[in-house]
């Protein structure tokens, strides 16, 4: 990748910004894009402050009316992915509303008819809203990047896009489910991860187990989870036996060997279902399966320090409390 982008740098020698201002864009871009694809195997955050530099110089450059807007709009779409980038490495709600801010400005110039194209950017944006949403105006946000969702899906069919469509289904699906967590009302929570239920399941149709083992398997997780989420509000044991069946086939399809968080993810599934079900019957069982499960994932977990790791040690002191006590 350092021979192209030297190989790039010679042209825009050539290219100069002057007279050849669309080519010395257009250089540019790929010498970001470049950047960004190095990023990904050494030096990550130089590289993606150098792409986010070569594009913003790019854009300054193009001509909107002259250089034809298709090659503006695919360079905010590129400087959008690097600040996603960059988000993930430092000041991680500010660059989410510059990505936010790049994706709008590449919808705005990419032309009507390359709907594909739009419809990437629609969920990329999703992604991004659903992203602050975690920082602030939680429902709001959320509530956005589902409208962008749905977006995407009226062009994402599952006949002309198949895993487009499923892929954002997952997108939709999870942000319903998270969006029922900031809803007063039981039915509207109920609705959504209803609602939320019928994503994955969409997703299933195309991600099968045969195929894509790997996602057959996080659907499986996901399925899981909002059938926890809604046992606490309708059909508690009817939906406890749901996410157990889900979590099951992740546990007995694949080894936390070969699929560590996807599998930690279905033991703290369990352990959260076998806790809820031991509210309902045979407690001092059920709450040692969940203790084995919390026990499990911390095991698993306990150099990762993820969410899940911190979630399984909350459910088992917690577990354990309510045992002593």
């Amino acid at each position: 990748m350092t021979k192209a982008i030297s190989c790039f740098e010679e042209a825009l020698k050539f290219y100069d910004e002057i007279n050849y201002p669309y080519n010395h864009s257009s250089t540019l871009m790929n010498i970001a894009t470049s950047h960004i694809i190095l990023s990904k195997v050494s030096n990550k955050l130089e590289n993606i402050l150098i792409a986010i530099d070569k594009y913003k110089r790019a854009l300054k450059i193009i001509d909107i009316e002259k250089d034809k807007s298709k090659l503006y709009a695919s360079g905010q779409d590129g400087l959008a992915n690097a600040y996603v980038e960059l988000a993930n490495l430092q000041d991680t709600e500010e660059n989410i509303r510059k990505a936010i801010s790049a994706h709008d400005e590449a919808l705005k110039f990419t032309p009507d008819h390359e709907l594909e194209e739009i419809a990437r950017i629609k969920d990329n944006m999703g992604l991004a809203y659903q992203s602050l949403a975690k920082f602030k105006d939680g429902k709001e946000n959320l509530r956005e990047a589902t409208k962008l969702y749905i977006e995407s899906l009226k062009i994402r069919t599952i006949i002309d896009y198949p895993l487009d469509y499923a892929h954002t289904q997952i997108h939709l699906g999870t942000a319903l489910g998270e969006l029922a967590n900031f809803e007063d009302s039981e039915n509207a929570k109920e609705n959504l991860l209803n609602k939320s239920i019928e994503c994955f399941n969409e997703a299933h149709k195309i991600y099968s187990q045969q195929k894509y083992p790997d996602k057959y398997l996080s659907i499986n997780n996901h399925l899981a989870t909002s059938h926890i989420n809604l046992s606490n509000i309708s059909d508690k044991k009817k939906n406890i036996e749901e996410s157990i069946k889900f979590s099951n086939i992740v546990t007995s399809s694949t080894n936390p060997m070969d699929n560590l968080f996807i599998y930690s993810k279905a033991a703290l599934n369990l352990g959260i279902a076998y806790a809820n079900l031991a509210q309902i019957e045979d407690k001092e069982g059920n709450y040692r399966k969940a203790e084995l499960y919390f026990e499990e994932v911390i095991k698993l977990l306990e150099n990762e320090n993820t969410n899940d790791y911190n979630l399984a040690k909350h459910y088992l002191e917690k577990l354990q409390s309510m045992k002593a006590s």
